[in-house]
């Protein structure tokens, strides 16, 4: 789904990523972890073609759906503005659907965000750190989420800082990635 060849990216003049490849096959549950600052937000912005890579190449094969860090809400719209009735029960944010964004706490930004970004049907998932500010039980759902979205042939590149139970494990490191297994 999505192929990665010798690339290197940089954000202003320091270089992030160097000579990364891999192949994210259907099926796939990924996460890429590093130290704040390493590159995971630019790889996946690359990923989605948000960034253009300095070398190498990237090719997608598929249609993708994308959650940014930054989650992309205007603070003044309501949260029934951004999900279906359907995804609100799910994330249990019926009660909030009049409010506006700017009065939801980080935890329920990131709820209306998830629920926008996982309600697309689209085989490729890049989330960069999905599961911040999240409680416990909603950390549960979207994990459970994503392993559903995998089962099903969708694939999943997640950034995190949490060591989650995954099919692979890129790790950022000096530029470089490297692949674990888990």
């Amino acid at each position: 789904m999505l192929i990665f060849e010798g690339v290197t990216l940089a954000r202003g003049l320091r270089v992030l990523v160097q000579g990364a490849s891999f192949h994210l096959p259907a099926g796939a549950f990924w996460t890429l972890q590093g130290a704040n600052g390493a590159g995971k937000t630019t790889l996946l912005q690359a990923a989605a073609q948000l960034a253009e890579p300095l070398y190498g190449t990237i090719c997608r094969e598929t249609s993708l759906a994308y959650l940014s860090h930054e989650l992309a809400l205007k603070e003044v719209l309501p949260v029934a503005h951004y999900i279906s009735a359907v995804h609100a029960e799910a994330w249990e944010l019926q009660p909030l659907g009049d409010l506006p964004i700017s009065a939801l706490s980080a935890g329920q930004k990131k709820r209306v965000a998830l629920a926008r970004t996982l309600a697309v049907e689209a085989p490729l998932w890049l989330l960069d750190e999905p599961l911040a500010n999240l409680d416990p039980a909603y950390e549960a759902l979207a994990l459970s989420l994503m392993r559903a979205h995998c089962l099903s042939g969708g694939a999943v590149l997640a950034t995190t800082h949490k060591a989650l139970a995954c099919d692979l494990r890129l790790i950022l490191k000096s530029g470089r990635v490297e692949a674990y297994d888990d």
